[in-house]
């Protein structure tokens, strides 16, 4: 059951990073709104400190890939709120480079989403072999 909520949680995870990048390079395409870069520093930050100290509580999840897929999605909370902070605190700084926050929504949209399939397939492997080993716990004896 663990591997198939594993599965699941990447799955969403993929899902909404693609759905993130798809609306970045639409607003670099277009142009993006006008960011109050004050606002998000400050809500960015708050959001990646929280994110941070859940990574801590989770600690080592190695092993368990139902544990992997919460960490890999509260780690990647948390460096999208540290790269929105990072724009944040840029834009509020130069007054006009709004389209930074699109691009490092795309960039951590790549990072993200390169994670979330690596660990689809190793849910996926799993799976595989536990199914294999019940094939063969499962065939009759000849």
């Amino acid at each position: 059951a663990t591997s198939y909520a594993a599965l699941i949680n990447s799955s969403f995870l993929l899902l909404a990073t693609l759905t993130v990048a798809a609306e970045a390079v639409h607003r670099l395409s277009v142009g993006a709104p006008s960011v109050h870069g004050l606002p998000v520093v400050i809500v960015s930050a708050m959001a990646a400190s929280a994110m941070i100290v859940c990574a801590f509580i989770l600690g080592n999840v190695e092993g368990d890939l139902n544990m992997e897929s919460v960490m890999l999605d509260t780690v990647a909370d948390a460096a999208a709120a540290v790269g929105v902070a990072i724009s944040g605190v840029i834009i509020l700084a130069t007054s006009d480079t709004y389209w930074l926050d699109p691009l490092v929504a795309l960039l951590i949209a790549l990072v993200v989403g390169y994670h979330a399939i690596r660990l689809m397939r190793r849910v996926l492997s799993d799976l595989r072999q536990r199914s294999a080993l019940q094939e063969i716990r499962d065939a009759p004896d000849s």
